[in-house]
């Protein structure tokens, strides 16, 4: 009884050890995958737009799940049905526009001509 008693403790001990490096290995692979998706997703509307020889929009709009991306072909301002989409949902949340804060670079002292 008391063998049974320290190997579970053992257990328990790595498997509380173990949990955070897994959960950041996943939310590491998540990350990653959308942004693949993101990328294949600007590649395709690129080819796309070379190969007709016309505007192809690039979109991304929210949705229940998380974020749509895909072309807009016919420059409707949404993405339909009929055109090539992507669902990125999980971990990896993407910011809508005008959200994510830039750090304004330090200001260079200008040492002008020698």
């Amino acid at each position: 009884m008391v063998e049974l008693a320290v190997s579970l403790t053992v257990v328990l001990i790595l498997t509380a050890v173990a949990i955070p490096s897994i959960m950041r290995s996943f939310r590491t692979y998540q990350l990653n995958s959308a942004a693949a998706r993101v990328a294949d997703m600007l590649k395709f509307t690129r080819f796309e737009a070379v190969r007709r020889n016309k505007q192809i929009n690039f979109l991304m709009q929210t949705s229940v799940d998380g974020w749509i991306v895909g072309t807009d072909s016919d420059n409707n301002g949404s993405v339909d049905a009929t055109e090539k989409q992507q669902l990125i949902s999980g971990f990896a949340a993407l910011l809508p526009s005008g959200v994510a804060r830039v750090r304004q670079p330090s200001p260079q002292p200008w040492a002008g001509p020698r």
